[in-house]
């Protein structure tokens, strides 16, 4: 099976598009540039604004336009939140509500919904500078943000699974981004509590092959440790994206 990818959205859902096709390649399916040769289409949503939505029904139809045989996967927040509309839409073959790669696999008949593939990313195949997501959801309530009920609350990865994630990536990356939905909240959750900062100082201290970079954190979860980390050229690139709306 031929199959091609389409993302919407933020580094998170790159980076779940990554999880995708490791998934769909360990069972054998190959990933294709065009949608007009490829036998299903998945297409990874946003639900950030509503002309998120809209660009994503959009991109469904001019798929199928494209190719008239292909089968139309919908996943993604958008479709956690809305899947209802997209399995009225002719064009649409199947919907996932959110971003678990086996389901997206099991969805193109191959006939098993558990995985069985790596559980951790090996490459991310979209560039030089690879993806890390190191939590998903967030336990905020913003009136103006649907990721809370699209992605659920703050989970965070353990420190030695990101950690042993970002050695095989560094195999293939010179430069990591640490993502996720709110990755100043990483490790609260965690049995054995943890921080940003303690998995940055272990990110660079133990895969010292690649530099890593910070992806979105609010100015009130910058503590001085990380700072430290920041300023110390030691691994992790002086540099901090800050929303305004954290001010």
């Amino acid at each position: 099976m031929k199959v091609h990818f389409v993302t919407f959205g933020c580094k998170a859902n790159q980076y779940d598009t990554q999880t995708f096709r490791q998934e769909l390649q360990a069972r054998g399916a190959t990933v294709v540039d065009s949608a007009a040769e490829a036998d299903a289409c998945i297409v990874n949503t946003c639900t950030v604004t509503n002309q998120a939505d809209a660009e994503a029904r959009k991109a469904i139809r001019r798929l199928k336009r494209s190719n008239p045989d292909t089968q139309i996967v919908v996943a993604g927040c958008s479709a956690a939140m809305r899947p209802d509309e997209y399995s009225a839409m002719d064009e649409v073959f199947d919907v996932v509500r959110g971003h678990d790669a086996a389901e997206v696999a099991g969805t193109l008949q191959f006939g098993d919904y558990e995985p069985i593939g790596a559980a951790l990313l090996a490459h991310d195949q979209r560039g030089t500078r690879g993806w890390l997501k190191i939590q998903d959801g967030c336990d905020r309530r913003c009136s103006f943000c649907a990721t809370k009920i699209a992605r659920g609350m703050s989970r965070s990865r353990t420190v030695d699974e990101v950690v042993e994630e970002a050695k095989q990536l560094s195999e293939h990356h010179r430069e990591l981004v640490l993502t996720g939905i709110h990755i100043g909240h990483y490790g609260i959750d965690l049995d054995a509590p943890s921080s940003l900062s303690e998995l940055v100082e272990r990110l660079v201290t133990e895969v010292p092959q690649s530099r890593f970079r910070l992806g979105s954190v609010e100015a009130t979860e910058i503590d001085d440790r990380l700072v430290d980390v920041l300023v110390g050229g030691h691994g992790l690139v002086p540099h901090l994206h800050v929303p305004m709306q954290s001010g």
